[in-house]
């Protein structure tokens, strides 16, 4: 369809509607005339169509995204992460960690404990082992690392659920009999993309893979199990070494950079 200034209306063939002739100045092409189309027309069946359309877009997009759900109380993991060549801010890691994870939402408090394995600079094999405890309600965070308790600010909430607000559903995948939710992002914290597996109605992890978006390949593949909603409220208190802990603006072992990984999750 061709819209004419010499005329004293516009018609549109295919939906047998009038554009008033101060929308066009010029002769347009159909697919160039979409958008002023649907700023001036006035047609109410070109307007029943279009909200009919609008309507059909926002219901497949809700189908698409699963609700998740929310944990007002709190909840615990264990799991185990792996990475080579993983890019963390200007580092490249390769390491195996292993631990637990508990958050007390309603009282806004988390901790990790963990035990990590990677080599240095000179390829020695170099163990950190402890834990980590964040009040959100203070702002303040505690690493105990192999006896030694640092004390941080952190000023990050304890969330309520498990997916991350900033990745999206893309599909169903099967694990033997069972299906599952996954969602990804390109880009999920601007060094790595994401993928990650959930079942479908808890939206408890499964599985999150972690790959570098620049041109060094590697990745950080973590995996959950059990998990629970009955919290250990024994994590949270303070062990002997954070009586009189070393303060500083930021913890700089290698389980700041991991750390900062789980977090996102």
């Amino acid at each position: 369809m061709k819209m004419n200034i010499h005329s004293s209306e516009c018609r549109d063939d295919l939906f047998d509607t009038v554009v008033p002739k101060q929308c066009n100045e010029h002769i347009v092409n159909y697919n160039q005339i979409s958008l002023i189309v649907l700023l001036c027309i006035h047609s109410n069946k070109m307007f029943r169509y279009v909200v009919a359309l609008v309507v059909l877009y926002v219901a497949l997009a809700s189908a698409q995204s699963p609700t998740c759900a929310t944990y007002s109380s709190g909840y615990q993991y264990g799991y185990s992460n792996i990475g080579f060549n993983f890019v963390r801010r200007d580092h490249l890691l390769s390491y195996a960690e292993s631990g637990g994870f508990v958050a007390d939402v309603a009282n806004q408090r988390q901790a990790a404990f963990f035990r990590i394995q990677f080599n240095n600079t000179d390829n020695i094999p170099i163990f950190e082992e402890g834990l980590e405890i964040m009040f959100a309600s203070n702002n303040t965070m505690y690493i105990v690392s192999n006896g030694v308790c640092f004390l941080q600010p952190s000023y990050e909430p304890v969330v309520n659920t498990l997916v991350p607000s900033n990745v999206r559903y893309s599909n169903q995948v099967t694990l033997g009999s069972a299906k599952f939710n996954s969602y990804t992002s390109p880009i999920f914290d601007g060094q790595h993309s994401f993928f990650g597996v959930y079942e479908p109605t808890t939206c408890i992890p499964m599985h999150i893979t972690l790959s570098n978006v620049d041109f060094t390949l590697g990745e950080s593949t973590t995996n959950f199990f059990d998990f629970s909603t009955t919290i250990d409220e024994n994590v949270f208190v303070l062990p002997p070494p954070c009586m009189h802990p070393i303060k500083v603006h930021e913890y700089k072992g290698f389980r700041s950079h991991v750390a900062e990984m789980m977090a996102s999750f």
